[in-house]
Formats: C-alpha cells, structure tokens, sequence
C-alpha cells in the first residue's frame, strides 16, 4: 500500500503530550534524536498554531515523520487555518489529523443541540470533506476524525454512521469513497481499556485489535483497505487496576510496562505472536511527556511514577526501548545511531605535597597514611593532588571540573566504617552532602578508616583515618574530571527459563490446603456424559441445559454452602442424584467443594453449566460451594480459588480479568411476582468470606 512514510518505518512512535502547547523547547533536535535512538519513527504533534513547524522539521530531519494534529477543533465550528497546514507542509509534514473524537460530548461546544447523533455526524462529515480537498490540494494527507473507543456516541454506532454520511456526500457530489478519503486515510484510537490482549473485536469493542473493526468497515463502504493511523495507543497504568484492583504499586508498573512491550512487538513484522499490518501505521503511544489528567502516562517526566516508586520520574519502559525496538517494516535493517569512538584513558599524574609544602612522591606518601586509591575508568573524577596537612581536624575534599576550575555542587560521598564502596559493582557509593558555596567538602564525623568519593564514575579513596577536634597531620585530595574510555558494562543476565504453560490444575495444586481433582470420579458415580449433552444443547441452539458450553460466557461466581451433613465428595453428588428432596440433579451441581480441612475439590469441568442457581444464573456462572463451617482455612482456600479464577479468564500466570461475585441468595429462582426465591445460602460464609483476613496477592502470593 502506498503512502508516505519515514526512511526507516518501524511502525512505532509517540503522540507528544496532552497540551498542544508543549514542545522541547531550545532542544528540538537533541530530543528528536534522543526518540529516534528510542525506536520512534512516527510522532503524533498536537498543534495550535505554526510555532512548532522547526521542531516538525528537526524530526524530520532525524528520520521521524511527524502527523500534526491541528486543535483545538472542537464542533459544531473547529478553526483549522490553511496557512497554520501550509507552515508544516513547508517543513515537510504529509500527513494531517483533522479533528479529534467526536463521538465525545467534550469535543463539543456548550450548545446542547449539537450533541446528537445523526445531525452531528453528518456536520461533521460535511465539515471533514472540505477541509480533506483543501489539505489534499496542497499536497497533505488529511486523517479522518479518530472516535474514542466506548464514547458518549459508541464509537462503532458513531464511525458507521459517519461512513453511511460520507458515502452520501460521494453520490451527492459524483465521487466514489475513495475519492473522498484517498490521498489519505483513516485515524483510529485502537487501545485495549486494560481487557486481555488476545482478545479482538468479537470479544470486546475496546480492543487493542479493535482496527480489525475498523477496517471491515472501510472494506465494506469503500471496497479496499486503506492507511490506517493509530494516533492514540498503548495501556495506561490506572487501567491495572480494572484487571485487579489488589494490584499494589510495584505491580501496577509492572504490568504497565510488560503489557506495553508486548504491544510494541506486534508491529515488528517478523514478531512470533500477533502482528499489525503495514496498513495500520503509527502507532503512538499515548504520551511521551505526561500532562493535566494523565500524569501518570508519560514515558517521560512521569511525576506519578516518581511519587509511587522513587529514584527517577523516566519510567523502566522507556529504558526498555533502545534495545527493543530494532526493525524496519520496509525490509531493511534501520542505520543504527553512530557511536562515539572510545577515547584512551586519561594519563593522570597524581601530585603529592608534604606539610611543609615540598612535593613528593605520591605512592610513598599514600603508603605511610595506609591510602589505597582504586582505579576508576572514564570519563570521571580522577584523584590528581594529595597534600598532607597539619593541625587540621578534617580531610577536605576539593572538586575541579574538565577545566581544572572549581566545580560547586557535586556532592561528595563519605563512606562509613564497614561501608566499603565495591568499585566493580557500584562505583557510585553512598550519595553524602552537596558542596554548595564552595567547591570543597569537609567530612564533620570521626572514626575511620573510611573512603570518599564524588558523585558520578569516580576513583574511590579507601582507608582515611580521622580523629574528631583532634589536631593531627591529614590528608586532602583533589578529584577533577578528565574524560578516558567508557566503564565496562556487565554482563546481561542469564534469561530465565520459561515459565510452564497455564493450567487452572496447575495452579490449583498449588492451593494453601491441598487440592483434589473428582472430575473423573463424578462422571462415573452420575453416569452422564456431559459432552454428549454439551453436543445436543450446541445442535439445539440451547445454551441453558445442563452440559451447555460455559466458558466464554462466563461473568459471575456463585458462592454456595452445604446446609445439610457433609459425608464425603462422592457421596454428596450420590446424594444430589438420587435423595435430594427439593430437586433432583443430573450431577453435582457446584463446580467446586472447599471441605472443612480447607482443600479444594474439582467436581465439574468448568465449561458445562450445572443446576445450583436457577436456569437465568446457571449458565453465566462458576459454582463455588463450601462445606457449613466457614472456618479460617476455607475462607483462605476459598479467596485462592477466587483469585485463580479470575486468573483464569486472562489465561496466563499473573493475568486477571475480573468476575462478579454474587451469593446465592442473590442469584435465585424468580417466583411468579418476579421476586427471587428466598434462601439462607450461603449463610455465614458470605460475610467472613469478604471480611475476615487477608486476601492473597494475586500476582506472586497465589
């Protein structure tokens, strides 16, 4: 498919920031450079006006072709200016974004009126068709208008409905579809809203393959596939938590960044796994700067990351990217970045004076103090003066820059007694005071022997012995900066092995009480084969008799209790068959059993609907049932199994999608009035089941 595209495509890129108005400002070119050494090769600019036309061009000229979404543009009147599209074309931009989700009420005027649904699209459709003709005359790519996945106006009803208006435009006005949208192309927001991956279009309609919709329809109105510009992309931390609300901190990023990896993947054309077509292109993760409401999406200057985690507001996942991103949709290899050539190490003579001023020779001067200097490899503070000193309590330490001046503000670190700077490992040390009036530091603790060393790759000097308010003869050293040839990198670590395929079994063995599967076993106590019900009720079109398929259409948990005497697993289906005097079972009607000992039992494979809540509930939900003591290892057995049930239905180690979980009492026979049949079940194990202790982490703790 022909359209225009970066020297190198990888497919991937950023959209800049929720403000239109940012921009690196004085660093255009050094942060173009620093995103295309990130993997980018497309990037979504949110525009106002010209301003930011030269920073379009210092993308350009790094080999990053930036779309320029031009806003506000809020209907039923956005202010687009031809000469604001013609100062970017001038800078090399192709490719423009008119409009943005117009399905939404905010991208909207106050005027109630306008917030319909038929009137609306077809304003919009009128206003796209002339703005597109005067961008395309002068030589762009107009986007269509990207709805936002879900929206005031679902996003499937308002893009049908938007085609339905453009393809009454085209005969309106003589021109076929493609003539209204190509030069150009579609711009969708294909995000995921934290549902599972694997999942597409016919599972949910916000979908990371939600573009799989998308471009039905435009095959169906238009007759081909056309570009497709995936202007807003990527998993947002917050949306961890609709996965599982017990995620804490540490695995909310986790999760945030793993999730957001394996979709930068899919536009590798050569990924093992699912992969976007060329077709869809630019896809930019929303956002690399955070801003407003989404502080916490940023890649960089991410506050909330540095609030939650510490250490730095630059998030593992843009660390993960130079490394990661390394292909090239067009078939050849991208250029990697040049590399500065290693310099030598630098020759340091290190200068030492005696008390009285004479100098000397350093190593000898080092050995009478007991001073051992560790080597440090460049560029960094090297130690280029040592000087012994009379009736001084302290050492001082004096830091001078690349030119020899003194360098205020780098902080000196001292190490403690016991506290031994390893030099191969951690170079750096322990982070002590800034200087900050002076380029010298003065270490005010006593005791010894201890190091020093300066923020930054630096020598690190061991074995400085100090007495406090002692006059004594000391030692003071000088660091000063000279660049030499990078440290060693260490070696990268030995890949794990990878994890066992997911099984519910598997997981479920390894349950805090032990766990038993019976499946087997109640098949042969019932003598019914539940696949050849399953198979009947497929045929009949029926998915509420018993046997019917379950899984995929599961949303709810059931919890139940025994309210009789509890002889034995096999025994209760026995029971359930043939003695239970309010209704008759084909089979065991619960999936699972928690026994008072607190182990799990698998009575019922889990995609056949069994008889335990009324024929409305029975066939969209796990039947969980614990035997009539509530007692503290079956509340922690029955909170695994729970957990491992969510697990389940994201179908990985770590992967939840959340169910419902309801009592029994709430989920019963409807009487005649519509009112639910009343029952006790599941009587106290509800309560201590939300409410009594902890709940596993369902990430490691499982």
């Amino acid at each position: 498919m022909d359209f225009p595209r970066p020297p190198v495509d990888t497919g991937f890129g950023f959209h800049d920031s929720a403000s239109c108005y940012w921009e690196p400002h004085g660093q255009h070119y050094s942060y173009a450079r620093m995103l295309r050494e990130h993997g980018a090769t497309w990037y979504l600019m949110w525009v106002f006006d010209e301003n930011k036309a030269d920073y379009a061009k210092a993308l350009i000229d790094n080999g990053i072709m930036p779309i320029v979404r031009i806003g506000p543009a809020k209907m039923p009147q956005p202010m687009i200016q031809m000469s604001t599209v013609e100062a970017y074309l001038a800078a090399g931009v192709k490719w423009f974004m008119l409009g943005n989700e117009y399905n939404l009420h905010e991208e909207w005027g106050p005027d109630d009126n306008w917030k319909g649904i038929d009137k609306p699209i077809r304003h919009v459709a009128d206003w796209y068709v002339r703005i597109a003709d005067e961008v395309r005359a002068r030589g762009g790519w107009p986007l269509t208008p990207p709805p936002s996945l879900g929206g005031h106006c679902l996003h499937r009803d308002w893009f049908e409905r938007f085609m339905y208006a453009l393809q009454n435009i085209a005969a309106e006005q003589g021109r076929t579809m493609k003539n209204l949208l190509y030069p150009g192309g579609i711009g969708i927001h294909c995000r995921s809203s934290g549902n599972p991956l694997e999942d597409g279009p016919e599972d949910y309609d916000c979908s990371a393959r939600e573009w799989e919709w998308f471009n039905d329809m435009v095959v169906r109105f238009v007759g081909e596939e056309l570009p497709m510009c995936n202007g807003e992309w990527g998993d947002e931390p917050g949306w961890s938590k609709r996965l599982n609300p017990l995620f804490d901190n540490r695995q909310k990023w986790e999760w945030w960044e793993t999730r957001n990896i394996e979709q930068i993947k899919w536009c590798d054309p050569n990924n093992d796994g699912y992969r976007y077509p060329e077709q869809v292109f630019a896809n930019c993760f929303w956002v690399i700067h955070d801003g407003g409401t989404w502080d916490d999406c940023g890649m960089l200057n991410n506050r909330t990351y540095l609030r939650e985690m510490g250490g730095s507001d630059t998030t593992p996942l843009w660390d993960a990217l130079p490394g990661l991103v390394t292909w090239n949709r067009l078939g050849e290899q991208p250029t990697p970045p040049p590399q500065p050539k290693p310099k030598p190490p630098p020759e340091v003579k290190m200068r030492a004076y005696l008390k009285d001023g004479s100098e000397t020779d350093a190593g000898k001067l080092l050995e009478a103090y007991s001073v051992v200097i560790a080597p440090c490899q460049g560029p960094g503070f090297y130690v280029v003066e040592v000087r012994e000193r009379c009736e001084a309590a302290n050492c001082d330490v004096w830091v001078k820059g690349a030119g020899a001046e003194p360098l205020v503000g780098k902080a000196v670190r001292w190490g403690w007694p016991g506290e031994e700077v390893d030099q191969e490992t951690d170079p750096y040390g322990r982070v002590g005071f800034p200087m900050t009036e002076k380029a010298y530091y003065l270490p005010s603790e006593g005791g010894g022997p201890h190091w020093v060393a300066i923020s930054g790759p630096s020598e690190v000097v061991r074995g400085i012995g100090m007495v406090v308010s002692t006059v004594h003869c000391t030692l003071n050293f000088v660091f000063q900066y000279l660049e030499g040839t990078p440290a060693p990198q260490p070696e990268p670590p030995t890949p794990e092995p990878p994890p066992e395929p997911y099984t519910l079994v598997a997981r479920l063995n390894q349950a805090p009480h032990g766990f038993k599967d019976y499946r087997e076993q109640v098949q042969s106590v019932t003598g019914v084969d539940m696949e050849a019900v399953r198979v009947e009720s497929l045929k009949a079109g029926r998915i509420s008799d018993f046997g019917a398929p379950l899984f995929d259409k599961v949303d709810a948990i059931a919890v139940h209790h025994l309210g009789g005497d509890y002889l034995g697993a096999l025994e209760l289906v026995a029971w359930e068959v043939n003695d239970n005097f309010v209704v008759q079972h084909d089979t065991c009607p619960y999936h699972f059993l928690i026994d008072k000992s607190g182990r799990i039992l698998f009575m019922v494979p889990i995609k056949y609907v069994t008889h335990h809540a009324g024929a409305r509930a029975n066939k969209g939900s796990i039947a969980v049932c614990f035997e009539d003591e509530a007692n503290e290892k079956q509340m922690e057995s029955g909170r695994f199994l729970i957990a491992a049930l969510y697990e389940l239905m994201g179908q990985g180690w770590g992967a939840f999608r959340l169910l419902g979980l309801f009592p029994h009492n709430q989920l019963g026979y409807a009487n005649g009035q519509g009112q639910l049949w009343h029952t006790a079940c599941p009587g106290a194990v509800w309560p201590k089941l939300l409410w009594s202790g902890a709940w596993p982490d369902l990430r490691e703790g499982l």
